[in-house]
């Protein structure tokens, strides 16, 4: 599985340098601009940014990073350019650890792969019997040497005893494999033969079960609001912002084939929303803290709406035109 960048960016007396994977060593430091994705293991050491660690977590989430915090290879940049220390490469890396576990569950074998090699045992001895013995008889009876090696060796290939063996192994093995492209990692065939009797599971988390990908659920434009209108100003509002939902929103507005516009004065505030001027208006996007906080005049229907997009486990965001709430709008993370 190739999943880390084979390049690396790389600082060295103030000059950027772009050099092989192979080439980084310990100690380099390394400059990742927001999107790319994080080469090898390290600690930042300038910059503040967000990396989406789906690959380790399973959660799309993105988790705030400062200097000192550590960065794991095939992890993925989506806020600030940050640049940081390396202090793992090669086989030492998270991600290699990780492939290496992949790799050695094939080892721990599960009851069916025992039972092929004892097969394999059995049918070896019987065919050297045979063989040998059918060999023999030939020879005896007068069928020459040639017919008697021909025999001996026609029986040793077709009743080859490895198949036995890889018969058992072929299913374990592929069906680890697909299950690690899947985020599901088995220590080996006897978990996998002790899945075959679960009959409940209990997840610790949510992200365990979905993609890691939000996706807009509901538009919820206030009465009388044109719905296109309200996809343009919110569209063209957050194609200035970095969070994994304006992504989403701004896709969704180029799915609908919607002209976004550009937003000035734009202001993104942590861990409540963004704000800025388009068409001239102030337009406002966040959760209810953000709204409460800029004074918004509230709209009761629209409220009761997002009330029940939160009972449905959707994420409501209230946008706002010049301090009015005109809708919601309900984003989830997909089931697996």
């Amino acid at each position: 599985m190739n999943l880390h960048p084979k390049t690396a960016r790389i600082v060295r007396h103030e000059n950027e340098m772009e050099v092989k994977i192979q080439d980084v060593k310990v100690g380099d430091l390394i400059k990742v601009k927001a999107g790319e994705t994080i080469p090898v293991d390290g600690i930042i050491f300038e910059g503040t940014t967000k990396i989406n660690e789906a690959i380790l977590t399973g959660s799309g989430t993105e988790v705030e990073k400062r200097p000192g915090d550590e960065v794991i290879t095939a992890t993925i940049n989506i806020g600030d350019t940050i640049v940081y220390k390396v202090t793992q490469i090669g086989n030492s890396t998270t991600l290699s650890q990780m492939l290496s576990l992949i790799e050695d569950t094939k080892k721990f074998k599960g009851t069916n792969q025992n039972i092929g090699d004892s097969l394999k045992n059995i049918v070896t001895v019987f065919t050297l019997i045979v063989a040998f013995g059918t060999g023999i008889t030939w020879a005896v009876t007068g069928g020459g040497v040639f017919i008697s090696i021909l025999t001996t060796v026609s029986i040793l290939l077709i009743a080859n005893p490895e198949g036995f063996a890889f018969g058992a192994l072929s299913p374990y093995s592929y069906g680890i494999e697909k299950a690690a492209t899947r985020g599901i990692l088995f220590k080996g065939g006897k978990i996998v033969d002790t899945a075959s009797k679960i009959k409940r599971i209990v997840f610790d988390k949510t992200g365990t079960l979905t993609y890691g990908i939000p996706e807009i659920t509901n538009i919820i434009p206030k009465d009388g609001f044109n719905d296109k209108r309200f996809l343009i100003l919110l569209g063209s509002l957050e194609n200035s912002s970095a969070h994994p939902f304006a992504s989403t929103i701004v896709e969704y507005c180029k799915t609908k084939r919607i002209t976004l516009k550009k937003a000035y004065d734009f202001k993104s505030i942590e861990g409540l929303g963004v704000k800025g001027i388009v068409d001239g208006q102030e337009i406002i996007a966040g959760n209810m803290k953000l709204m409460e906080k800029s004074n918004v005049q509230m709209n009761k229907e629209l409220l009761h709406k997002a009330e029940i997009l939160s009972k449905n486990v959707r994420t409501p965001v209230y946008v706002a035109r010049n301090r009015e709430l005109i809708g919601v709008i309900g984003i989830a993370d997909s089931i697996r």
